[in-house]
């Protein structure tokens, strides 16, 4: 299966500052729309079937304009929020939190299929670490993402079981 990784949109600053909530841009939905376009050429090719976001404004708003054309069910999952979201997280935490709500996406769906993940920049972590097999850690990296910029991740789980857990393959991919 594949899962398009897709940072937000350019949000605006609530009075001078930074929110969970804050809106989008108009350069942030006009760059969301474009992407709503390429979608609609991808969904041409790739079975997608739905659409993961984490519960914030910014994230669940860009993931309405991307689902314009595609028209799948967006999946509001907490697991793709932002660093510290959860009392005492640590960056460790955190990595270990994305790397499960990918690992549970996988399982749900089918080798043929392409899920969307719309969510904040932290969570290119999660999914660096699982593509390269590297554990989660206070060292690795913050990572900057560019606002609304798709990257592609190619999953297949491999037939051996560890613990009587799936094992997952992922694989970078540019579309």
């Amino acid at each position: 299966m594949q899962i398009m990784y897709c940072h937000h949109a350019m949000r605006k600053k609530s009075k001078g500052k930074l929110t969970q909530q804050d809106d989008l841009t108009a350069l942030g939905i006009k760059d969301a729309k474009n992407i709503a376009k390429y979608l609609r050429e991808i969904s041409k090719r790739e079975k997608i079937v739905a659409i993961h976001t984490s519960q914030f404004f910014r994230c669940q708003k860009t993931a309405k304009i991307l689902n314009k054309y595609i028209k799948v069910p967006i999946i509001v999952d907490n697991g793709f929020d932002e660093f510290k979201s959860v009392d005492g997280e640590t960056w460790t935490d955190c990595q270990n939190r994305i790397m499960s709500s990918i690992n549970k996406i996988v399982a749900k769906y089918k080798d043929d299929e392409m899920v969307i993940c719309v969510a904040s920049g932290v969570n290119i972590a999660g999914f660096i670490n699982l593509a390269y097999n590297v554990p989660a850690s206070e060292d690795t990296p913050f990572l900057w993402v560019g606002m609304c910029s798709p990257i592609v991740f190619n999953l297949s789980k491999n037939s051996k079981k560890d613990s009587g857990k799936d094992k997952f393959t992922f694989t970078g991919k540019n579309q």
